[in-house]
């Protein structure tokens, strides 16, 4: 069964959140990337060579993928699925709950991880993997509740096996710094990176592209046997790699980094396909990021498979690292997020008005283009500080960086603030 946008929006409006819901995960997501910047300016003494180890480094890295990547995803999860497997979420406490914990939990984890004081590293990790435990438990509910199965829900299925086998391999990192009880800690981290960096966040971001990018743009459905095939092949891939990890086995490896290239470059072939069959002709600035993460995705493989076949790349695997996670991830994450927020507002708007009002109405334009210039500007610094070596550089870089996500909280604040003196959702003060 394919999705095209009409068939997702049918109905839509019932199937809404409070929207202080999603909203909450959003703005604490907007803070976190303003949070990151800070943090990672004072990890960049010890960033440039970065592959692991308690210290601000991990600190800022956590920031990222729990602060920003997870927050983001547990919120966009909570709202759009409902949507696309027209199954109503209920009970919202518990969507509520998992936002107190996962807030705290970033906040006590990362603090730990900066200071290495165990209690607080504990305590946090113990918070964030509640936190997400709960969201499995709400989106398996959903998707089982769901009349229909689609191939977002084969995405969203495989992406919380990920997270299941993630929180495992993080708890059992983050005790065995307290512990030391793991025959090998590098390698279980390795593959908490894995099943997080790709599991977890990379499968939600091909089965969440594979609605929103037709949607936004009025374009036809993705294909639903490619998209399977694309799934198929970056499970394998994702499963090759925790088993190389596991058996030291560097074929397996290998294998891992060419099916997930392939898995990629299929996807986003399928993706551009798509897009050029749009209605919407003019793609804007959300596009540019978009396409920009994509190339850092299958560059970031390609670095990673070079690595693995004896060739020096400037940066090794500290540079792999920096490209997937800022170049791809935090770059693609930034371009859907500033076309969500103002179309959830904009549903909302339409819901309590009548009347869903243009996007263009609600967000601004000129933070947006503010924000990808020091975005831009970010990741060409921090790689060209881990490729020579040079502290200052990241320093720059994380400047650029905090500057960007300044202006993007400045989009931020002026979507929110055009639900809020309207009093059309009087729980976005607290909830």
């Amino acid at each position: 069964m394919s999705l095209s946008g009409g068939m997702i929006l049918a109905g839509a409006a019932s199937r809404l959140l409070p929207v202080s819901v999603p909203f909450r995960f959003f703005v604490a997501a907007v803070y976190f990337h303003c949070f990151v910047w800070l943090v990672f300016g004072f990890a960049a003494a010890g960033a440039t060579d970065f592959i692991g180890g308690l210290g601000a480094p991990l600190a800022a890295l956590h920031v990222a993928t729990l602060g920003v990547f997870s927050i983001t995803a547990m919120g966009a999860t909570l709202q759009l699925l409902p949507v696309a497997t027209r199954a109503p979420i209920t009970a919202l406490w518990r969507a509520k709950l998992v936002f107190i914990l996962a807030f705290v939990g970033v906040h006590l984890l990362v603090a730990g991880m900066a200071t290495g004081i165990m209690a607080l590293l504990l305590s946090g990790a113990v918070l964030a993997a509640a936190a997400l435990l709960i969201f499995a438990i709400i989106t398996a509910i959903n998707l089982w509740a769901a009349p229909q199965a689609n191939v977002a829900m084969a995405y969203a299925w495989s992406a919380l096996s990920a997270l299941i086998l993630l929180l495992a391999a993080g708890l059992l990192v983050a005790f065995d710094f307290q512990f030391a009880f793991l025959a090998d800690h590098s390698s279980v981290a390795a593959i908490h990176f894995v099943l997080g960096i790709f599991g977890f966040f990379g499968l939600l971001a091909f089965g969440f592209s594979t609605v929103l990018l037709p949607m936004f743009t009025l374009s036809p459905s993705v294909a639903p046997k490619m998209a399977r095939a694309v799934l198929a092949i970056a499970v394998i891939a994702i499963l090759a790699a925790i088993a190389g990890l596991l058996v030291h086995d560097d074929r397996l490896i290998v294998m891992a980094l060419l099916a997930g290239m392939i898995a990629a470059i299929l996807h986003i072939v399928e993706i551009e396909r798509v897009l050029r069959r749009r209605m919407r002709r003019k793609l804007d600035l959300a596009f540019v990021l978009i396409r920009v993460a994509h190339g850092a995705l299958v560059a970031g493989l390609l670095i990673g498979l070079l690595l693995m076949l004896g060739v020096p790349v400037p940066g090794k695997w500290t540079m792999f690292g920096w490209v997937v996670i800022g170049g791809w991830l935090l770059t693609f994450l930034f371009g859907i997020l500033q076309r969500i927020m103002p179309f959830l507002a904009s549903m909302h708007a339409g819901k309590s008005r009548g009347r869903s009002p243009l996007l263009s109405e609600i967000g601004r334009e000129r933070p947006l283009r503010i924000h990808a210039v020091c975005h831009f500007a970010a990741l060409i610094l921090i790689g060209l500080g881990i490729v020579t070596g040079i502290a200052p550089l990241l320093q720059l870089g994380a400047a650029a960086g905090f500057l960007g996500s300044l202006a993007f909280g400045w989009f931020a604040a002026t979507v929110v603030s055009y639900l809020v003196p309207r009093n059309e959702e009087p729980a976005l003060k607290a909830g």
